[in-house]
């Protein structure tokens, strides 16, 4: 007995298997429920349109379109926005509503979880502060200590002067070593006592942000620091001058033997003492 033109056999059945008529991608993924990018753009109809697994686009009565996820938890109906369609594509949506099922399965209300997440990232947003902010802080706090009306007039003018164009506006956080060096390279040998207190203030206010929460410490940052500098030389003697990272500082003679601390008073200036360390 002979098949009729264009059936297919599948080999199971005694009768042919004849093709139904063929069902276009779009009809499918109606028929599914689900929409499409196409579907998205065209629907203006005010309501709800599901896409499925509980995400609906809404169609305002005045023509605006957004995500809702509604997802059921504890026996309560939980309604929850996941953004504007100008935001978020059908692809993003789809990807935002997995994860919050993905926390329902967890027994985790993902409003509240979102919530939390905005309180954290506002929190965090509100303990980040630029170099100038931290430096300015730092000396409202401790002029009153300075008894040196010279030290109280060098302090702001020092910072203005060299390291605010650098990176007074940088979040202290993120301020590297490769900052500081661009600070204090075109002055190091030039500048020497100016550079040596440059330095110096710059890292009491790294490190009382850092004490404050306002960025993390770095205990190497100021060995690096100091290893990536140039040696200098004595303007008077020539005698190399080596300069530890603290308020340690010696002098080395052309035979590599220490001539003492007074020396490098003379001719450099003394570190400023940090209070948390002295």
């Amino acid at each position: 007995m002979g098949q009729p033109p264009g059936a297919q056999f599948d080999g199971q059945s005694t009768q042919p298997a004849v093709p139904g008529p063929k069902q276009s991608t779009t009809r499918k993924a109606r028929l599914d429920g689900k929409l499409t990018p196409l579907a998205v753009r065209r629907l203006s109809t005010p309501g709800l349109h599901a896409d499925g697994g509980g995400l609906y686009l809404r169609v305002s009565p005045t023509g605006a379109r957004s995500w809702i996820l509604i997802v059921h938890l504890g026996g309560r109906r939980r309604e929850m926005g996941l953004g504007s369609v100008r935001t978020y594509t059908l692809a993003d949506a789809r990807e935002r509503a997995r994860e919050c099922r993905k926390l329902v399965d967890k027994g985790i209300d993902p409003i509240t979880h979102r919530s939390a997440e905005v309180a954290a990232n506002e929190a965090a947003q509100a303990a980040r502060k630029t170099f100038k902010e931290c430096a300015t802080e730092y000396m409202r706090l401790h002029q009153p200590q300075w008894r040196n009306a010279k030290h109280t007039k060098d302090w702001p003018s020092s910072l203005e002067r060299y390291v605010y164009p650098e990176f007074g506006d940088k979040d202290i956080g993120t301020v590297t070593k490769a900052d500081i060096l661009r600070v204090l390279e075109p002055i190091w040998h030039d500048k020497t006592e100016t550079a040596t207190r440059v330095k110096s203030r710059m890292r009491l206010v790294l490190h009382w942000a850092a004490a404050k929460g306002h960025c993390a410490p770095d205990p190497r940052l100021w060995t690096d620091v100091t290893a990536a500098l140039p040696r200098r030389r004595c303007a008077q003697c020539q005698n190399l001058v080596v300069v530890a990272d603290r308020r340690e500082a010696a002098v080395f003679d052309r035979h590599g033997r220490c001539r003492g601390m007074g020396r490098i008073q003379r001719h450099d200036a003394p570190i400023e003492q940090d209070p948390v360390h002295s």
